[in-house]
């Protein structure tokens, strides 16, 4: 039995690692993302999993360090600032007593007291001085003055540990205040605090800091971790703070995972891209971008296996299914042999060998009984293309690969294991057990999670019609797939003919959908050469789920919203209605899916 192998694709999060471990293992993306760490006000959408906190913590001036991005302070180009929102105030469940200017000036005092408090940790974690200048104190002291605060007493909190402690106690005293809301009147409640602001304490303070001969000469970047998590009247607050343009001394990095609610400021304009920030889309630029993505999953799975001491190539780690793989090819001669005799069903063999070979194959699994249990999803492009470009969905799985072979031992799988006793690969039947698990879980597991158990009218509740909307996409799609006489077999989205006609409940499916990562959003050029329609691509990790093929090209098919509305009541109706009649080319739009 082989024991005591560290799993290379263990989980854990950025926030957990030490510098020298992030410093090791981090990819750099920055080339496909250059305004993250541009000096610009920022924002960072991704679902979770993509690799945003990563990013953020790479950027934190110990880590920058450890990569020999600098050799100290003064000489980094910036100095980050990690803000965590999660953990901090999201157990605060009482701004809706407040309303007004008070909630605004309770509101932004809490968040720059929660900023302070990070700033001055994070700068006695990675400045090597103790005492704070006197003239940077009596700088702070006028500050909180002239804010309403009152003055600290330099003798005691002349250090960045004691300073740290004191804004920490700031924070907790304005929460503990809105917290006993829930019990008194607001204006029964005598709040005798300051108020603390962006412009009028926090840039200042920064433009001090940054002044030091001891600090970074460059901006400080605020990176405000999982903003979609904040009130939307924050959000405002925040939006206000980015409409500044205070980028010489302070950029905002604002990450979220697609949920952010505004864009519009506290008296109501719109900040707007690129005048105010700019905006990258992990997601959006990895599903449209195949190659990419792929070169940054191979890097990441490389560095991680090199880390302890595999050197093998991904693709030979991660083997396909010998057997299946020669099935293919066959298939794909066959194919470009009837182009050239002249019965090929495209313009060019290439495309024959796209569209069909995989949906042939599938089919002659299939067989009478429509089921293709046996096709093998193994394979490190099967498991980037299953992924849909989210970086931790390709590890996931393969940290429970690593673990079911260490736990099967080298009596099981031999070949694995090298004369040595060194791991060489993961066979292919525990690669594809795992992810048609993992497949599965997805919506046998996850999905009931979003049930309401005291809901009464089941059938027509939010999780039966979420079930409901991806069943019928999935049964649409198979059916499409072992079609031998559909013109286009591979599908893996949908392009919403007519959105205008949308109800606003199921509006509500599809945003859900999205934000669990069933779904993906996009836009698609309209047939008609005008505007935009949006899109809906299935995730590809429920391709085993729905036996479906996740590789490579595709298409989307055009739906009404009048038959979408009968997917979330009825999937088999849905497919009736939608495959019905004959196939017509018109009702397809070429889109390049990963």
């Amino acid at each position: 039995m082989v024991v005591n192998f560290t799993n290379p694709f263990e989980v854990r999060t950025p926030e957990a690692l030490s510098a020298q471990e992030v410093a090791k293992l981090f990819v750099d993306v920055f080339s496909d993302f250059k305004k993250v760490d541009d000096q610009s006000h920022t924002f960072i959408q991704g679902p979770r999993g993509t690799g945003k906190s990563m990013m953020l913590r790479y950027m934190e001036p110990d880590v920058q360090i450890a990569a020999c991005k600098a050799a100290r302070i003064q000489d980094l180009e910036f100095f980050a600032l990690h803000i965590p929102i999660k953990k901090a105030w999201s157990d605060i469940t009482e701004w809706d007593l407040l309303d007004g200017t008070m909630y605004q000036y309770l509101a932004e005092h809490l968040m720059i007291s929660h900023i302070t408090y990070c700033l001055f940790r994070s700068l006695s974690k990675n400045i090597e001085i103790s005492d704070l200048d006197k003239g940077v104190l009596d700088y702070l002291n006028s500050l909180l003055i002239g804010c309403g605060s009152k003055e600290i007493n330099i003798d005691e909190l002349c250090t960045l540990g004691s300073l740290t402690s004191h804004f920490h106690t700031e924070f907790n005293k304005i929460k503990s205040f809105v917290k006993r809301l829930m019990f008194s009147k607001p204006e029964t409640l005598d709040y005798d605090g300051g108020l603390l602001s962006y412009l009028d304490f926090l840039v200042p303070l920064l433009e001090k800091l940054k002044e030091q001969t001891w600090g970074c000469g460059g901006p400080f970047y605020l990176m405000i971790d999982d903003a979609d998590l904040l009130d939307v009247r924050m959000q405002r607050i925040l939006n206000t703070w980015v409409s500044c343009r205070t980028i010489d001394s302070v950029c905002l990095k604002v990450a979220t995972q697609n949920r952010y609610a505004t864009y519009r400021t506290i008296d109501g304009k719109l900040i707007e891209s690129p005048h105010d920030y700019s905006e990258v889309n992990i997601s959006e630029l990895y599903t449209r971008k195949e190659n990419r993505y792929a070169k940054r999953v191979k890097d990441i799975i490389e560095k991680r296996l090199e880390l302890v001491g595999i050197h093998v190539p991904v693709e030979e780690f991660f083997p396909e299914d010998l057997a299946q793989r020669e099935k293919i090819e066959e298939i794909k001669c066959d194919l470009k042999s009837k182009h050239e005799a002249g019965k090929g069903r495209g313009t060019r063999a290439s495309d024959d060998v796209i569209r069909y070979a995989t949906p042939i194959y599938m089919s002659m699994l299939a067989g009478k009984r429509k089921s293709s249990s046996t096709y093998s999803y193994a394979g490190f492009k099967s498991m980037v293309d299953l992924s849909s470009g989210i970086i931790r969905w390709f590890i996931d799985p393969a940290a429970k690969m690593f673990g079911e072979l260490i736990s099967s031992g080298n009596t099981q799988s031999k070949d694995a294991f090298t004369k040595e006793g060194k791991i060489a690969k993961i066979p292919p039947s525990i690669q594809d057990k795992v992810l048609k698990e993992w497949s599965y879980s997805f919506i046998d597991d996850e999905l009931p999670k979003i049930e309401d158990k005291n809901e009464v009218d089941v059938e027509h509740s939010v999780y039966s019609k979420v079930h409901n909307l991806l069943v019928s996409l999935g049964m649409l799609f198979r059916e499409r797939l072992l079609d031998e006489q559909a013109s286009e077999r591979k599908l893996l989205s949908f392009v919403l003919a007519n959105p205008e006609a949308l109800r606003n409940e199921t509006k509500k499916i599809l945003s859900l959908a999205v934000d669990l990562g069933y779904l993906q959003y996009s836009s698609h050029g309209s047939k008609e050469g005008i505007g935009r329609k949006p899109k809906y691509t299935l995730s590809h990790r429920l391709a085993p789920y729905f036996q479906l093929d996740p590789s490579g090209y595709a298409y989307s098919m055009s739906i009404t919203s009048e038959i979408l509305e009968i997917a979330l009541v009825s999937p088999n109706r849905f497919v009736r209605s939608r495959l019905k009649g004959n196939d017509s080319s018109s009702l397809f739009q070429a889109s390049l899916d990963i």
